[in-house]
């Protein structure tokens, strides 16, 4: 590339700004309290209609209990958002 294809496109540049988070997994432990993890993923997944950085993007839950946290999930949603 020129130093005047350079130049040209210098003169047309557009300032952007970009969200550099990444895929964010939200981890449960096996031991943690179900309900109030899903009311913090489930706030901090929708702030802001999840565009956030640190929102998060998927979760990692025990073997076994992923119909569990989706249907608690759920209703923690229905109550951020009941109609």
């Amino acid at each position: 590339v020129g130093r005047r294809d350079r130049d040209l496109a210098a003169a047309n540049l557009t300032p952007v700004t970009l969200e550099l988070g990444g895929k964010s997994p939200a981890i449960f432990d096996p031991s943690c309290d179900l309900d109030a993890a899903v009311s913090s993923i489930a706030y901090g997944k929708l702030l802001n209609a999840g565009q956030t950085c640190i929102a998060p993007d998927y979760l990692l839950v025990p073997k076994g209990q992923a119909g569990t946290v989706a249907a608690k999930l759920a209703m923690a949603i229905a109550k951020l958002y009941p109609t």
